[in-house]
């Protein structure tokens, strides 16, 4: 069985949705079905000048799951909100053990539909003889009538209902309209006794494309709806599950018992952890927690350096409680979701070493209703469980194949500092306020040294920061925070790095601190000690690749570089299907990102396919093989970017009735531009490719700054495409991939109403071409 699930609706058997394409995809039906036209014809119709996207031709989208997670052996209704979901026909959740269905679809209304039912009830008002400016609202007979009168031109009470609730949207300063979420699909999902519990990921489908990814979680727990009303009357523990719209407070009363160790731990941001349209770009909950008497007996605004809040808090006597919830300055919208986690379940405040050498390693644990006070933890990356009990949330785990030592205390001042002789990882603790652990290290002038902390990574509230100075006391070095990029879900990146080269011989000490003095037990770090270790991580961008069979998807490949590693990185396909092929599969030395693309089989695929990408580099005469992390480039606050990693790159078909073939670039060596000169790139198309009264067009998808196109030949067989290089371009060296995008222009006449126009038909992507300017 494949580790992921996939379900379709019962409608999805009922109807062939091949028949539901769009009526310029049925005229240029026979010449298609003739001469084999590439596979790219049912994709959105575009005006010259102004972009008009076809909804059902676009990737869906998903912008919130609502309630985010279900409880195993149970079934329970969720909606997804999002765009572009009309015609929503299948559910994928990973990790398997989930059946789903989608019941029901709801849009708004758009502009065009609302200014029409405004016309036929103008032109109702004007058959009742009504004055304009009259109210039927005041004449409950003819408000009847009126009503009739629409039902029969077919406009139905929901639709006036929709279209209130618009403009009460849009004339209410308080509420925010969002296309992005503004779409609704209604999902029944089951989910099996024996399925995994935890963080799984949640994708749309329709027509064969799929969505990126959302959170969802399965567990144990009794789940709780807002709709089910805030008096809970499930027995402790449980899970609530609500949204926070705009002024919004959530307020939920339960009963407890004296001596009750209570938890409350929320996701929010765990859900959906950067919105790009908010300040901050994210739900930033708060919570607090009252007696019967309406005296706030605890509150959290976050969890240490999380934003997500959680407190606990011993019950004081029997009775009724209140929990609150809401936004930090009261923002709300329907991608305010959150998921509570109430009662004595199991809580990791820390651990401690925050990871170990590869095999078996024994942790302390510190926290709240936990069975024991030490766990093992084998090669995966994060503690699950204790004793067998799953946690809430799971504690990341690091794993290194270095000597790993004990920080040795005292090791607070430059007397007492901890000897270091050779490369290891030191697991140590800043173990309480204005605390400083020092290390000595010999080194030899000219020598390259590394010192990293790893500790906001792993769940340690330390902010470190690190300084380096020679025997004399003289600073060499200093860091506070040192970007990761590979953790895209970090904003605050608190651990401190310092690569460096010894200016001479002698003894080095390193100065490991908190920036505000802070500390404690739960205060721990690894500390990386050793020469540089050039290496790479791999991501993939975006985690969902949707295209016709035989077509050519562009994507982006990013490689995150260590230590002053800047070769050449290939990139291979693992996955064995025939005709699935990369192109322009490298990432050129020194460069940090390439956008190439990948061709599909001509024949189709029925269900999405997990696609598995290696990166193949060669680092001090050794093959450094490191595999491709799926992730998404999500924005927060309208400006920074992140690469959120996904668990899956996910290959799935646009359904079509076109037999769609390859599209080959015949110039099979990077392609050469010289400034000031021209140079052409060949294709390989369908034989018949460009015999029909048909205008093709090839325009610049990415291409570099001083490189256009100045002519396309489009022959029996061949796209031939010219390329001008601009005389003062100065870039030499430049490496990287041409993509080019295939496009259908269309004269339409000039008519009554309208003026003439050229109609453009995007027609897919041609694969990626290598090239180097010289």
């Amino acid at each position: 069985m494949k580790p992921y699930s996939i379900f379709y609706s019962p409608q999805r058997n009922a109807k062939n949705t091949r028949d539901a394409f769009l009526p310029a995809l049925r005229s240029l039906r026979s010449f298609a079905v003739k001469n084999i036209l590439p596979a790219m014809l049912a994709l959105p119709v575009l005006a010259v000048g102004q972009q008009q996207v076809r909804p059902e031709q676009m990737d869906p989208h998903i912008g919130y799951i609502y309630p985010a997670g279900a409880q195993r052996g149970a079934t329970a209704t969720i909606v997804v909100g999002g765009q572009y979901l009309e015609g929503a026909d299948g559910i994928h959740v990973s990790g398997g053990g989930v059946r789903a269905k989608v019941l029901d679809f709801e849009r708004p209304l758009n502009q065009r539909e609302i200014q029409q039912m405004r016309n036929k009830f103008d032109e109702i008002r004007e058959e009742m003889g009504m004055e304009e400016d009259e109210r039927p609202t005041r004449q409950p007979e003819q408000f009847r009538t009126m009503i009739e009168q629409a039902e029969k031109s077919g406009i139905t009470m929901e639709d006036v209902q929709k279209m209130r609730e618009q403009g009460r949207i849009r004339n209410d300063p308080k509420l925010q309209e969002n296309a992005q979420i503004a779409e609704v699909v209604t999902v029944e999902i089951e989910v099996l006794p024996d399925a995994r519990p935890g963080r799984r990921e949640l994708r749309i489908m329709k027509d064969g494309r799929i969505s990126a990814p959302l959170a969802f979680f399965i567990g144990d727990h009794a789940e709780w709806v807002e709709a089910d009303g805030k008096n809970i009357e499930k027995p402790l523990p449980v899970v609530l599950n609500g949204q926070i719209l705009p002024g919004e407070t959530d307020r939920y009363s339960f009963k407890a018992s004296k001596g009750d160790q209570l938890v409350v731990a929320a996701a929010a941001r765990e859900l959906i952890p950067h919105l790009a349209d908010a300040v901050p770009g994210w739900f930033q909950a708060v919570m607090a927690l009252y007696d019967s008497k309406g005296s706030e007996l605890a509150y959290a605004d976050d969890y240490r350096f999380n934003p997500d809040p959680a407190l606990y808090y011993e019950i004081p006597t029997d009775g009724t409680y209140t929990l609150e919830i809401r936004d930090s300055i009261y923002r709300g919208r329907q991608d305010f979701v959150y998921r509570i986690t109430l009662g004595e379940i199991p809580f990791i405040t820390s651990i401690f070493p925050l990871g170990g050498k590869e095999g078996t390693t024994t942790v302390a644990i510190q926290g709240k209703n936990l069975p024991a006070t030490t766990g093992t933890v084998g090669n995966q990356d994060s503690l699950d469980s204790v004793k067998g009990i799953p946690l809430a949330y799971p504690v990341p785990f690091a794993h290194s194949t270095l000597p790993e030592l004990p920080e040795t205390e005292p090791n607070n001042t430059v007397t007492d500092a901890m000897p270091i002789r050779s490369t290891c990882v030191i697991n140590g603790r800043i173990g309480h306020p204005g605390d400083l652990d020092v290390f000595e290290i010999q080194l030899k002038k000219g020598e390259a040294f590394v010192a990293e902390v790893n500790a906001r990574r792993l769940n340690s509230p330390l902010d470190s920061v690190l300084k380096i100075t020679d025997a004399h006391g003289r600073q060499v070095a200093f860091n506070d925070d040192h970007e990761d990029r590979a953790l895209g879900l970090l904003t605050h990146h608190a651990d401190s790095r310092i690569a460096f080269v010894a200016p001479h011989q002698g003894t080095f000490l390193i100065h490991l601190g908190d920036t505000q003095n802070a500390g404690g037990p739960d205060h721990g770090y690894r500390l990386h000690l050793g020469r540089p270790e050039p290496d790479y991580e791999l991501r993939i961008v975006p985690s969902h690749l949707n295209g016709a069979p035989g077509a050519s998807i562009p994507f982006t490949a990013f490689a995150l570089r260590k230590d002053g590693f800047n070769g050449e990185i290939k990139l291979e396909l693992k996955n064995e299907i025939d005709g699935l092929r990369l192109d322009g599969a490298r990432i050129p030395a020194g460069q940090e990102q390439v956008e190439l693309t990948l061709t599909l089989p001509t024949d189709p695929l029925y269900v999405p396919e997990p696609l598995k990408i290696e990166g193949r580099a060669v680092i001090d005469g050794k093959p450094a093989v490191r595999p491709a992390v799926p992730a998404e480039d999500m924005m927060q606050a309208f400006i920074y970017h992140h690469l959120v990693p996904a668990e899956e790159i996910l290959l799935a078909n646009i359904e079509s009735r076109f037999l769609r073939p390859q599209i080959n670039c015949k110039t099979k060596d990077p392609l050469k531009l010289k400034p000031g000169t021209t140079t052409s790139v060949t294709f390989e198309a369908p034989t018949a490719f460009g015999r029909q009264q048909l205008d093709f067009n090839v325009e610049p998808h990415s291409v570099p700054a001083g490189v256009g196109i100045e002519d396309v030949t489009i022959g029996n067989g061949t796209i031939e495409v010219m390329l001008a290089t601009d005389p003062a371009l100065s870039v030499k060296g430049q490496e990287g991939n041409l993509i080019f995008e295939l496009v259908i222009e269309r004269n339409m006449q000039a008519r009554e109403g309208r003026e003439a126009r050229t109609l453009r038909i995007p027609a897919g992507h041609l694969p990626a071409v290598p090239f180097k300017i010289m």
